[in-house]
């Protein structure tokens, strides 16, 4: 049923962290930038430098087989197989900030940020020249919404910049921008204007420029950030922050004319700025220009969607009052306020890049990287690697056994520490109400559930990341063949090069419980009902699915099926389950019928089977089988 991928963003791109907002709820972002803001945010208009794949402004003190290595391995997802390594090559060189730095910027990848922040402090510890691993641990501090320990890392991180003969041009606009962001307009004054009045080259970067001239209005010192801003336009005149923060600038000096012209530049480089369309209407309206003003606010308003500008609906309030619109100006004039209570109204920067907070995965302390899941949660680590391992060798048990797995990998898992943590994640976070043990979130690609949900609910759900790749499964399947899983026993075994699977034995029925399924027994059901029943990502009638894939796996067919499934090939016949069990409906039918009616008189020994479990070994397992003996006999067990 539910999704969470996060692919590397080169130190440029820490400016561009992109939010990912699937309906109905703000939800999981990519693996490298989730981030749950409250605030209003929009798109920057330079998509090269939001794109993940573009690493060329990489600006980093680690070695090139460091930084080779962590940039494979972020570029490729490979996340637990690059930090085995550099976890190997620190016991070899347990000296080295390369190292530590490039390890940081992997955990970081995968928000693992208290882990990001050990390393990237002891990477500074190491190299006390680099501006680097101070950076990075101040934003992982601010993803964990430490932002007065993040503010003292960036402050750091600009002295030593500030000493350095050509100081980096990416840094300097990190340290400053966070801290403009933070509100610490004094230091970034002064720090800037040592580095544009010193020997080096930056007092050429248009950015540089613009960020020193909104430390100045931060200021107060309006007449010298306008002076910037002129300078900063003049080495870019497609400086797109620079026109907004002139345009704003000229608003408060009364300049409507100039205002207009800056936030028109603005909009034509970004189409999509609704802090462009902000200033534009405002300074159409304080040109008395009132059309003009509803049509660029409307276009502001219409950019942002569900999270506008609270100073935009207080403007449109303000315009629809000049159009006589008294109902409207009222409205918007209520709504404004509300936002504006709830939310940060719109500060110096115009773009808040940088010292956001991760609302998501940043209260959660332990993260655990495997292969194919990052395991997220907030029970301890040795619980979390539990299900880590389970959750590995249970993908490959499915892999190696029933249908070949595929899809977007590494797939999250995240484990609360109990039912009611759980739900208040998936409503809070995910927008998800229903209440269930687990979910599978097919937008998010992820599987939310909890410790103690049991071992059989998180299988079920991990076969739904599976199942959901292939788009021709039958309807009735898409619960019925996880509903397997809610009942089985097993054992782990142990491969080559550290692999781990399963040996699972399935076909064993759940307890039937007739007032859930409408008075009926399970000698009641037929297979024209529950086909007539499935629906996709119907939940409802999962108990009657499963009868039809206990069906399939009683007459050892459960494997020929999902081949079937996997090849697209129904052998000419109407369905996959007819192509299955070599028999048409009619047939199936009947031997449905049959077997439905075998369980009933099983069902004294049914509710006797014990709850879904999975051993360290075969030993634990053969034991077990030998003591349950006499109720596993009549089901199938392989």
């Amino acid at each position: 049923m539910f999704a969470f991928a996060r692919l590397y963003l080169p130190l440029a791109s820490f400016l561009f962290l992109s939010l990912f907002t699937p309906a109905p709820a703000r939800a999981l972002p990519p693996l490298n930038s989730p981030i749950d803001s409250a605030e209003p945010t929009e798109t920057a208009p330079n998509d090269e430098k939001q794109t993940p794949g573009n690493q060329s402004a990489v600006t980093t003190a680690a070695s090139g087989n460091a930084n080779a290595i962590y940039l494979s391995h972020i570029k490729n997802r490979t996340y637990s197989q690059g930090l085995a390594i550099l976890a190997k090559k620190l016991v070899e060189n347990p000296k080295s900030a390369e190292l530590y730095l490039a390890r940081g910027q992997i955990l970081y990848s995968i928000c693992s940020y208290r882990d990001a922040i050990g390393d990237f402090s002891k990477a500074a510890s190491l190299d006390a020249t680099s501006a680097d691993p101070v950076v990075r641990r101040a934003i992982a501090l601010c993803r964990i919404g430490n932002l007065l320990a993040a503010q003292e890392s960036f402050l750091q991180a600009l002295a030593i910049l500030e000493k350095q003969a050509e100081p980096d041009a990416e840094m300097t606009t990190i340290c400053t921008r966070a801290l403009l962001e933070i509100g610490q307009c004094l230091p970034v004054r002064d720090s800037l204007k040592n580095i544009i009045d010193g020997k080096s080259d930056l007092h050429k970067n248009s950015m540089v420029r613009y960020l020193y001239a909104q430390a100045l209005t931060g200021s107060g010192d309006k007449p010298a950030a306008m002076a910037q801003l002129n300078r900063a336009l003049e080495l870019d005149p497609n400086n797109y922050e620079a026109n907004l923060a002139r345009a704003s600038l000229n608003l408060a000096l009364n300049q409507q004319t100039r205002a207009r012209t800056d936030a028109q530049k603005a909009v034509e480089l970004n189409s999509k700025s609704m802090i462009g369309y902000y200033y534009l209407a405002q300074a159409y309206l304080n040109n008395n220009e009132v059309l003009k003003a509803r049509d660029a606010i409307n276009q502001s308003l219409i950019i942002a969607g569900k999270r506008p500008l609270p100073e935009a609906v207080a403007l449109s309030a303000q315009i629809a009052l000049r159009q006589g619109d008294v109902a409207r100006s009222a409205t918007e004039a209520a709504l404004a306020v509300k936002l504006g209570l709830e939310g940060k109204s719109l500060g110096l920067m115009p773009l808040r890049q940088i010292t956001t907070v991760d609302n998501v995965t940043g209260p959660l302390k332990t993260v655990i990287a495997r292969p194919h899941f990052l395991i997220y949660g907030s029970i301890s680590r040795e619980r979390l690697e539990y299900y880590g391992n389970m959750a590995e060798a249970f993908i490959n048990y499915v892999d190696d056994n029933l249908i070949k797995v595929k899809g977007n990998f590494p797939r999250a898992l995240f484990i609360f520490p109990d039912k009611l943590s759980a739900r208040a994640f998936l409503t809070d976070k995910m927008g998800f109400k229903n209440k269930v043990h687990g979910v599978y979130l097919t937008a998010q690609n992820a599987v939310v559930t909890y410790d103690g949900a049991g071992l059989g609910t998180i299988m079920h759900e991990l076969m739904h990341t599976v199942l959901g790749e292939y788009k021709n499964l039958e309807f009735w399947a898409e619960e019925g063949i996880p509903c397997l899983f809610d009942r089985c026993y097993g054992y782990l075994i142990a491969e080559k090069d550290e692999r781990q699977s399963m040996k699972i034995a399935l076909g064993f029925p759940e307890e039937w419980h007739a007032k859930w399924m409408g008075g009926k027994t399970r000698a009641q059901l037929t297979l024209a009902e529950i086909l007539k029943h499935a629906a996709h990502t119907n939940a409802d009638f999962e108990n009657e699915q499963r009868q039809l894939a206990l069906l399939l796996c009683k007459q050892g067919k459960l494997k020929t099926y999902l081949s079937l499934i996997e090849t697209a090939n129904k052998k000419r016949a109407a369905t996959y389950l007819e192509a299955a069990l070599d028999k048409p409906a009619a047939q199936i039918e009947t031997l449905f019928s049959e077997y439905m009616q075998a369980l009933e008189k099983e069902n004294d020994r049914i509710r006797q089977l014990p709850d879904t479990e999975i051993f360290e070994g075969k030993a634990d397992f053969l034991k077990f089988q030998k003591e349950h003996e006499s109720m596993l006999q009549p089901f199938l067990l392989k």
